[in-house]
């Protein structure tokens, strides 16, 4: 357990850089405090680890952004289903009770 120069408890936080994609790291605890308190939680990862980590942070991205268009779409496909199917029953009960 880390002490922050605060004297509170010191914060774990994530780092999402470059050069230490998910690495924990201990910080100030004030919200948008900096009493100057870093330190690593996690150890270093292997160089590898650095070089695909990144990618494949930004292809979940590019992912997750292509899922919420792809729901955008078929919530629309959906909405239209349903019109047409109200159109065909009113029709059909048209058609029958003429």
């Amino acid at each position: 357990m880390a002490i922050c120069y605060c004297r509170r408890e010191a914060t774990i936080r994530t780092s999402w850089t470059e050069l230490n994609p998910g690495r924990r790291f201990y910080s100030c605890a004030l919200e948008g405090g900096n009493c100057g308190l870093f330190g690593w939680v996690d150890p270093p990862m292997c160089a590898r680890s650095s070089e695909v980590i990144p990618g494949l942070l930004c292809s979940k991205n590019l992912l997750e952004k292509e899922v919420k268009k792809l729901k955008g779409e078929l919530k629309k496909k959906n909405a239209t289903v349903k019109l047409m199917f109200v159109l065909l029953v009113c029709f059909v009960g048209v058609y029958l009770f003429y």
